[in-house]
């Protein structure tokens, strides 16, 4: 005869000995779910969140666009500031310079005029002197003896 302590003994075991196998049966269940899902309110849920997607993709680059519009035109706006500046600044020192300059005690001269460029015909046969042919005959016959040995 059993007593009921035994009893909860073989239910513990028994629980303990197919808890695992209930977990299998459990995730070959939820695999089974997902996979009909997908086959059938996926598509649907999957092209909401493309349109979803598609929203958001097209305010970031309206907002990114009109960013981008104002940055470039702040900075075409510093850059023709700074160059009217500059060309101020040079202006103003160049000015300043001939000012000082004219006050200066210096003997001036007249411009100097760009002489004409003397142009010089290139020969292409020069006549040699007597010691050139000399040693232009050696040299072949150096060149000669070379090549034979």
């Amino acid at each position: 005869m059993m007593n009921p302590q035994s009893f909860k003994v073989l239910e513990v075991r028994d629980a303990l000995i197919g808890a695992p196998r209930q977990v299998w049966l459990a995730s070959l269940g939820a695999a089974e779910v997902t996979r009909q899902w997908a086959s059938q309110e996926a598509g649907r849920t999957f092209r909401s969140l493309v349109r979803e997607g598609t929203v958001v993709e097209s305010r970031t680059l309206n907002y990114v666009g009109k960013r981008v519009e104002t940055s470039l035109g702040k900075a075409n706006a510093l850059w023709r500031a700074t160059r009217s500046t500059v060309e101020r600044s040079v202006r103003i020192y160049r000015d300043g310079a001939r000012a000082v300059v004219s006050r200066l005690p210096i003997q001036r001269f007249a411009p100097v005029t760009a002489a004409a460029p003397k142009v010089h015909t290139v020969n292409t046969r020069k006549p040699r002197t007597v010691k050139a042919r000399k040693i232009a005959k050696t040299a072949r016959r150096t060149r000669r003896t070379q090549a034979k040995r």
